[in-house]
């Protein structure tokens, strides 16, 4: 008979009081709240073997809403800048050639031009990849670091544990607000 796990214990199983690079388990649990079935036994591994990567299909397909719903305002803005930049390529071939604007310096450039349009595309793909192999460690070393601030600041247990709740976790909210600011950086640049 396999192993059942209890989906009402915050740890999936594992010990709270395990140090995980100055935390403990207990609160990477309290602080992850969402998914812990999924991080947790990831972020011990990633502790145990020292290894950093890993898949994450979510930040592959969508890195800038992946950091913005977990709370990661740096790198999704980072993320979102990245793309408005590697998109302007993308943007000046689409006004010179389905509306007919004409763009004497994209004309100067010639092929070269396309050969960036090009390039643009292949960072932006590699920069994919590597918040898809990435994502994960960096959402860890995000947590213990949020969670070693938060405990400092905490003036009581129950200041620690509505800071852990409000910094922690995933927003939807984010994500929409990303959305906006991605939209808001397309139409500017």
């Amino acid at each position: 008979d396999g192993v059942r796990l209890n989906p009402n214990d915050p740890c999936v199983g594992l010990d709270p009081n395990e140090q995980m690079d100055g935390v403990t388990m207990g609160d990477v649990a309290e602080f992850v709240s969402t998914n812990r079935f999924y991080y947790l036994p990831l972020f011990r591994l990633m502790k145990q073997t020292g290894r950093k990567f890993s898949f994450n299909l979510i930040c592959l397909l969508f890195p800038d809403f992946y950091f913005a719903n977990r709370k990661m305002w740096l790198l999704s803005l980072g993320t979102m800048l990245l793309n408005v930049l590697l998109d302007i390529p993308t943007a000046v071939l689409y006004l010179t050639q389905y509306y007919n604007i004409a763009l004497p310096w994209v004309d100067a450039a010639g092929t070269g031009f396309e050969q960036l349009y090009n390039i643009a595309g292949m960072l932006w793909l590699a920069f994919k990849m590597f918040c898809c192999l990435f994502a994960n460690y960096l959402y860890y070393r995000f947590a213990v670091r949020k969670i070693g601030k938060i405990k400092k600041g905490a003036a009581s247990e129950p200041e620690l544990h509505a800071q852990m709740q409000s910094a922690g976790g995933t927003s939807t909210a984010n994500i929409v607000l990303a959305f906006v600011i991605k939209c808001a950086l397309m139409f500017t640049m």
